[in-house]
């Protein structure tokens, strides 16, 4: 006869931790599945954008988009630009082979006064960011989140944020941020970490 599993806590705490051990691997083949899934789309995507100019255009409603939806990333972008988190920015949504949303937004030089167009060149230094944004959107767009949830909640050692004051004399010193940092200011590039 065999004895009760509770009278071997150690074979108990095994299981425990194989089975623990075996979600997080799936887990992380789920991660690296979707993130190959997500570099081949950013690729494409960019891909696109390369050919935008050849593709045809087509009215948002005949793909199946929204025109009032769409004006909705214009409002956004000029709303960016107003508050000078961004100089510009050329965005687009394709659907179904169509061009349904192009509109280049804001300067491409805030210094210079030159206006950003349709076919501004943007230097890009890793691919990562955009590949992990696609990432991110992906499983965005599958509800595992939402874009001001505080990045807190999923990585705890960024609760309670501080930030650095530099005063103009004597010793710099760090004080509580008004905010948590946000999934959205990551993707924005505007957490304020270096």
């Amino acid at each position: 006869m065999i004895g009760s599993l509770d009278a071997h806590p150690g074979i108990v705490r095994k299981f425990e931790t194989n089975h623990k051990e075996e979600q997080i691997m799936e887990s992380r083949h789920l991660v690296h599945h979707q993130l190959r899934i997500s570099a081949i789309t950013c690729v494409l995507v960019l891909a696109a954008a390369a050919m935008a100019q050849d593709l045809p255009t087509a009215k948002p409603e005949s793909v199946g988009l929204s025109s009032e939806r769409l004006d909705r990333i214009g409002t956004v972008v000029a709303q960016s630009i107003a508050d000078k988190q961004i100089a510009g920015a050329v965005t687009m949504v394709i659907r179904h082979g169509h061009v349904a949303w192009f509109k280049a937004q804001g300067m491409s030089d805030r210094e210079v006064g030159k206006a950003m167009q349709p076919d501004t060149m943007f230097r890009i230094c890793s691919m990562s960011k955009p590949i992990t944004s696609v990432a991110v959107m992906v499983l965005y767009e599958e509800g595992s989140f939402q874009l001001d949830d505080p990045v807190s909640k999923y990585l705890p050692e960024f609760k309670s944020p501080k930030v650095l004051v530099k005063p103009a004399s004597g010793q710099s010193y760090s004080i509580p941020a008004a905010r948590e940092i946000t999934i959205r200011d990551l993707l924005r590039h505007t957490s304020g970490l270096t």
